[in-house]
């Protein structure tokens, strides 16, 4: 068969030509899209992070308050000299795994390295559902991490392939998505406002049917006086939230917990939550993500310097 008469068979058939020009559709959409939702379905941003060896300073631990409240970029605007890494993957609990995974970034040779833990009360309850940390660190293989790469390259180019995308601009849908920008450095941002506080209120109370574990506490602690010993300076604080969640939360006994924190050898520090919101009732909106950093950063800054000027 020559290749006109292929062409003309291929083309003058109904279902080949809807196919061609739903392929159109969707790759002028996906040009037409300056940037990709649902990022969250890129593999590769979790998968780099386990993959951090030596090539950090200062360490953001915790869960997605943490993931998502610590900008390192903002924070090096005050702390220019260290290199700062957000380690914090969603819904993860303190366990031996996740610290020893943290310890690997560290660059072994730095005399800046310290660490800044954000601790919530679900960072301490033992659930048995899977978190962002031990779903990558199980598949974290290189044939998955060739496909996230190819498959998070064709989300990124042709947002029309993730869901989300196909609903609200394909079928016209409006959806409530969670939208975000991940960023080298660790951080995931917040890019929407549309996630319904009842919502997460809801799931927050499921949940809270775990206690507070003992052992997950006791590991992090006996971790926090380990580091300490080694010259690593810890640093914690608790993640800020709307008063809301703050309240429902109130089986974490914080003062015990932070005088337990001081005594293994850490710093607890209390940055100001003034004019900090939340954008779904627990985690804070890029604006005061931000804000939040610039805190912090100034904070360490401030004991960095005392401790200097005290060693000379």
């Amino acid at each position: 068969m020559s290749v006109a008469k292929f062409c003309h068979g291929f083309t003058s058939d109904r279902t080949a030509l809807s196919l061609l020009f739903a392929a159109a559709v969707l790759a002028f959409l996906g040009w037409c899209t300056d940037e990709s939702l649902d990022l969250e379905s890129d593999e590769n941003f979790w998968f780099d992070k386990l993959c951090w060896r030596d090539n950090t300073d200062v360490l953001i631990l915790g869960d997605s308050r943490s993931l998502m409240g610590l900008s390192p970029s903002v924070m090096a605007v005050d702390l220019p000299d260290v290199r700062i890494r957000n380690f914090g993957f969603s819904g993860v609990p303190y366990t031996p795994d996740y610290l020893d995974a943290a310890e690997r970034a560290w660059d072994r040779n730095s005399g800046e390295r310290a660490v800044l833990i954000g601790v919530t009360p679900q960072s301490l309850r033992n659930r048995p559902q899977e978190n962002q940390f031990s779903r990558s660190k199980a598949t974290l293989t290189p044939i998955r991490r060739w496909m996230a790469t190819w498959t998070g390259w064709a989300k990124r180019r042709w947002p029309p392939l993730t869901r989300v995308v196909f609903e609200r601009v394909v079928l016209g849908r409006t959806v409530n998505c969670f939208r975000t920008r991940h960023h080298p450095d660790g951080w995931v941002e917040p890019m929407t406002n549309g996630v319904a506080f009842k919502q997460q209120f809801k799931d927050y109370r499921e949940i809270q049917k775990y206690p507070i574990s003992e052992e997950f506490t006791h590991t992090l602690l006996d971790r926090v006086r380990t580091w300490t010993d080694r010259g690593i300076r810890v640093y914690g604080f608790r993640p800020p939230t709307c008063p809301q969640m703050e309240a429902a939360e109130n089986d974490f006994d914080e003062e015990q917990f932070v005088k337990d924190f001081v005594s293994a050898g850490g710093v607890w520090l209390k940055p100001s939550q003034q004019d900090l919101k939340t954008f779904d009732g627990s985690h804070l909106d890029t604006s005061s993500a931000n804000l939040l950093s610039t805190r912090i950063a100034k904070d360490l800054a401030a004991i960095r310097s005392r401790r200097i000027a005290m060693s000379r």
